[in-house]
């Protein structure tokens, strides 16, 4: 932990802020496990920003060797490789999001060498990541998920669970990316682990960017204790944001009002 002083900062001229003390907490990186991106295989795409600015970075798709993964700590990406970002996950046999949550892979092993399926309990996906694949997470055994600030879409089926019997009991709690817009269809399809919470120990908040969650994105849930919260006001949720069908959960806004689907 480091303290140091920062300011005064002037504009024309005049003193804008004050003189302000700054600590800095530095983690150390024994306490995260870092997968490399030279054990993925990649590519370089392009990526067009929020000003319409068009750069590249890399695809992360499946690994290319065996990795053992430390279960004891939180694992993330190698966000910036060669000069370039990490910007995009994607299952290596991903499905349009159309025809999300078919069947298509609920009976299957998974991809083995996915990230979905390297059996990581904590993940956190690096903040220069733009872009999850369709189906990206489906098949793993999460229990947190910590979502990039930047990423608009959770791509359907992202986190669904495996089957019609067990589903996915492991992922408990979501960290929404703060400029989340969409959530497509069945992204936490049968994601029962969802369940259990109340309006003091929600399974995560939804931004006030939120625009849309798509069809069956919670449809195996409990209404009652498939719990979130919203930061804007329950005005905001009923003007803002559309629930397709068949759906599950209650959301808790910051007014005080709840409201239920089921």
């Amino acid at each position: 932990t480091v303290t140091f002083k920062v300011g005064p900062i002037l504009y024309n001229g005049d003193i804008v802020s004050p003189i302000l003390t700054v600590k800095l907490v530095v983690t150390a990186s024994n306490t995260v496990q870092v997968l490399k991106l030279e054990d993925f295989d990649t590519e370089l795409i392009d990526v067009i920003d929020g000003a319409g600015k068009t750069y590249k970075g890399y695809r992360l798709m499946q690994f290319n060797k065996n990795v053992t993964i430390d279960n004891s700590k939180p694992v993330t990406i190698q966000a910036y490789y060669n000069g370039y970002p990490v910007v995009s996950i994607y299952r290596p046999e991903a499905y349009d999001s159309a025809t999300a949550y078919q069947g298509t892979f609920a009976t299957d092993s998974g991809v083995p060498n996915s990230i979905g399926n390297a059996n990581i309990k904590k993940f956190i996906v690096p903040n220069s990541v733009v872009e999850l694949g369709v189906g990206t997470f489906h098949y793993n055994s999460l229990t947190s998920i910590v979502l990039p600030y930047n990423l608009k879409v959770i791509p359907g089926d992202c986190f669904a669970g495996v089957d019609n019997t067990t589903g996915n009991r492991s992922l408990t709690s979501i960290e929404f990316p703060k400029n989340l817009e969409t959530i497509q269809k069945a992204a936490f399809y049968r994601c029962y682990g969802l369940d259990g919470h109340s309006s003091t120990d929600p399974a995560g908040t939804f931004p006030i960017t939120l625009k849309s969650i798509e069809d069956q994105v919670f449809q195996y849930n409990n209404a009652d204790t498939c719990v979130f919260k919203y930061e804007g006001t329950s005005t905001q949720w009923n003007n803002n944001v559309t629930v397709g069908r068949y759906n599950k959960f209650t959301v808790y806004c910051s007014d005080g009002v709840s409201i239920r689907f089921s």
